[in-house]
Parts: C-alpha cells; structure tokens; sequence
C-alpha cells in the first residue's frame, strides 16, 4: 500500500524538504529528485499526477563539496554535474562562537582546537568536528580523565604515527586548565545523566494461578 512519503508531502503541499547528507545518497534516487525538481511534477507509485506547490523548497545539505570523498568522509557520492547545477551552493564555516557556547570550557577547547590545527596543518583526511569540543566537555565535567577524554574524542581509532602529531601541541597546563570543573557541577551533570540514561522502573508482580508474571 502506497503511503506519502515526507518529500511528496513537502513537493504537494509547499512545504521546505531538507535531505540531510545529500552526498550520501544513491544516485538512481537523485535522478527522480532531479525530474521532480527540474519539471514541477512527479508521478507517485500509485499512478498519480503531483505539481510542485509554488512555495516547494528543497535544501541538501553535505559533508563534501559534492565532487566525492573528502577530509575523511569516505562513504560519500562524487554527485554529478546535474545535480549541482540544480542548487545555489553556499559553504558553510565551522561556527567558532557557537562551537564556544556549546562547549562552555575554554581549556578544553583550546585542546580541541590545537589538535585541529595540526591536523589540518600536517594530516590528510582527518577531520575534527565541534562534536569532540561538546562530547569532550561533557566527559570532563562528568569525571572523566583528561587523557581518557583525548583518546575518546580527539584520538579515537588513528594511528600511531597521526597520534603523535595531534598530542604534539597538547601541553599539561591545557589539560589542567580543562579539568578546573567544580564538584558541585560534576554532581550536578552526574544526576542529570542518570536521570536520562537510567530512569526508575517500578512494576507489580502477582502470581497468577499458572505462574505467570502480570508487569
């Protein structure tokens, strides 16, 4: 049974259609996304007619420059010229000052950052996101070690050899200005995490006559 899919949902009704990771998509689906785009209509599997609504809009968004795998991101698509012709492409900068409130621990950043740098000044194809500046605060103010919060975040599963050129610039006095987290704000985040990974669980038990359990 046919059921409306969210892009012809979006296509029908003028409603804005974000495809996440676009660079991540089969090329046999761009191509009815391309015929939908380029003529205002698409034919659904249950042989109906639907025009582009006036207020359509399609936004792709992507890890690449859309001419294949770039900076680590390997399980990405080289899109073809069709398809990029279809957009008005904007790039998009890592967000400094956004990337500074989410993580709300300047030592650690600054970790974050060298690392950075030299991965981008010395590396090929490593990538750094704010993902490892916010997991990475999250970690410290939860108790972790600083060195353990490194290898988690920043050093995950690299070799030896681009080990070594992350943690070169990495100095103690960063590490220690990281750490500087008051006990109240540990407990604080400690409660915070068990109450959404760990939520209480209360159940009745009563025998029945054929010994089952009723939750």
């Amino acid at each position: 049974m046919y059921r409306m899919s969210g892009f012809i949902d979006a296509f029908k009704n003028g409603k804005i259609f974000l495809a996440d990771e676009m660079d991540a998509c089969s090329s046999n689906v761009l191509v009815l996304l391309n015929s939908a785009i380029a003529n205002g209509r698409i034919e659904t599997p249950d042989n109906k007619v639907i025009y582009a609504h006036d207020n359509f809009r399609f936004i792709a968004t992507a890890n690449t420059n859309l001419r294949g795998a770039k900076n680590g991101y390997t399980a990405r698509n080289k899109l073809d010229t069709a398809t990029i012709d279809r957009f008005v492409v904007i790039e998009w900068e890592l967000d400094l000052d956004l990337e500074q409130k989410l993580t709300n621990n300047d030592g650690w950043l600054e970790i974050v950052r060298t690392a950075r740098k030299s991965a981008e000044d010395r590396l090929e194809g490593i990538t750094i996101t704010p993902r490892s500046s916010y997991d990475g605060a999250k970690l410290i103010q939860a108790g972790i070690n600083i060195d353990q919060v490194i290898r988690m975040t920043i050093i995950k599963a690299m070799g030896k050899d681009e080990e070594m050129v992350l943690l070169k610039d990495i100095t103690q006095t960063m590490k220690n200005k990281a750490v500087k987290v008051s006990k109240k704000e540990v407990e604080a985040f400690k409660e915070e995490v068990k109450e959404i990974i760990i939520p209480t669980v209360t159940a009745e038990v009563v025998e029945t006559e054929e010994d089952d359990f009723k939750w």
